[in-house]
């Protein structure tokens, strides 16, 4: 019989970040290619339908399925919880409430609100069926996650997108390749689905992505059939109603452009923002992949190590405005090849909204702080500052500038939002603005050695 392996890998925190970051870097590439499919195949009235039904399937998984993500895997890092109990109760809040979503938004599908004529009635059927593989997706990711797996998070993850494309190609691809002059012989090569095609291949990648997550857990985790008790779901219930604020604005913050516009712009325009948005938020899955790494180090400190938030809060900080600089840089010319010529008024979209994702990318690690201090109050508290501030000004901005408009509300909301963590993480860490922000004495030093560490180990 073989020694079981312990489940959490004998890496630094510099090799986990560093392969946060490289996996984060394939997936850009395959999340330009899903976007470029997007565009050139549902052009951008189809890219703004589909936009919606993600938007809807996302947040309703959200909104209903309260502790199940940072609530369980709170828990379980702390060691107050087993893997087998902390899955179970997620699972059940994911399934519960996610079948109470679905029954409430059903009857909206067809009540004639303006929203619900964004898409087709099949379109919005089709998105129910999302709301819990979203949920769970992100919930037992976040198990993994605690398990400091990063590097299967991140294969499970590619693993999601690279079926996507896949899908997204087979299902609905056949109009690209016979406006290219590309004549199919006849079988069911490629199909014209449409929106209802790119949905049901998101469907599929997050199935995929869920049953890896479940074999990788059961496998090398110690995941078992439990049933969830009730202390246990008090414990979920109590950390992630208080969490539970900050996860719905969190996940209604980058889509309420989205959401406003769904009541009061073209489906066309709906498509261009929602495409402005995911080639943005794509930058912020860097400070996403840092806050993996470092959320299970100090997860039950309650000192929550400051000095080092503080550190790769300036490592976000150079990597994120490094990548924005070269991404406004390329914009014209990259929007005009990967997303075809009807997308050329996003480039201005992406210079308005070049500043609130730098501002997002360093709330996310101040976010990753508190988390981890048991202060998840906090989080709540800057979204919903910068909520109000978003909704607020795209009333006054979108009937000046409409699309400009939009994306500047979205800004300002970023900025009001990171401006609030900054100062209670200045408050609450004792750190002053310069040792918080500004370069040290040997930080240069220490991210090129650790990168260089963190390769040469993976590398053997």
């Amino acid at each position: 019989m073989s020694a079981k392996v312990s489940p959490r890998p004998n890496t630094t925190i510099e090799q986990e970040v560093i392969i946060q970051l490289l996996a984060q870097g394939g997936l850009l590439l395959v999340t330009l290619l899903t976007q470029s499919l997007l565009a050139y195949i549902l052009l951008t009235e189809g890219r703004g339908a589909y936009a919606i039904c993600i938007m809807v399937g996302g947040m309703l998984g959200v909104l209903f399925t309260p502790g199940a993500d940072r609530g369980a895997q709170y828990y379980l890092m702390a060691g107050k919880m087993s893997v087998s109990q902390s899955v179970a109760i997620a699972f059940t809040i994911c399934i519960v409430g996610s079948a109470l979503g679905a029954l409430l938004t059903w009857p909206l599908i067809n009540s004639g609100l303006t929203f619900f004529e964004q898409a087709d009635t099949s379109s919005f059927y089709l998105a129910l069926a999302l709301i819990p593989l979203t949920a769970l997706s992100l919930s037992l990711e976040l198990q993994l996650a605690a398990f400091r797996r990063f590097t299967r998070i991140a294969l499970y993850t590619l693993t999601r997108s690279v079926v996507m494309v896949i899908g997204i190609a087979l299902l609905t691809g056949r109009p690209l390749l016979l406006d290219l002059g590309i004549a199919l012989p006849a079988g069911p090569w490629l199909l014209d689905l449409g929106v209802d095609g790119a949905l049901l291949a998101v469907i599929g990648g997050h199935l995929a992505e869920v049953l890896l997550y479940l074999r990788d857990l059961r496998r090398h985790c110690g995941l078992g059939l439990e049933r969830p008790t009730r202390a246990g779901f008090r414990q979920v219930f109590s950390y992630g109603l208080r969490f539970h604020v900050a996860r719905v604005v969190a996940a209604f913050d980058p889509r309420i452009g989205i959401l406003m516009l769904g009541v009061v712009a073209t489906q066309g325009e709906i498509g261009l923002f929602a495409a402005a948005s995911g080639i943005m938020f794509r930058v912020a899955t860097i400070p996403n992949a840092l806050g993996l790494s470092l959320l299970p180090r100090i997860a039950g400190d309650g000192n929550g190590q400051p000095t080092m938030m503080a550190l790769y809060l300036r490592l976000v900080s150079m990597v994120t405005g490094g990548v924005l600089l070269i991404l406004l840089a390329v914009s014209q010319p990259g929007v005009r090849l990967f997303l075809s010529e009807n997308f050329l008024p996003v480039v201005p979209l992406v210079w308005i909204m070049a500043p609130g994702i730098y501002a997002f990318a360093a709330g996310k690690i101040f976010e990753t702080y508190f988390s981890g201090i048991n202060r998840p109050q906090v989080c709540s508290w800057a979204l919903w500052i910068g909520l109000i501030g978003n909704v607020g000004a795209f009333l006054a901005l979108y009937p000046l500038w409409g699309l400009s408009g939009a994306a500047g509300a979205f800004t300002l909301g970023m900025l009001l939002r990171g401006l609030y963590l900054a100062v209670l993480f200045r408050r609450t860490s004792g750190l002053s603005l310069g040792r918080t922000w500004l370069l040290q004495p040997g930080d240069v030093a220490f991210i090129w050695t650790s990168g260089r560490v963190a390769l040469s180990r993976m590398k053997g």
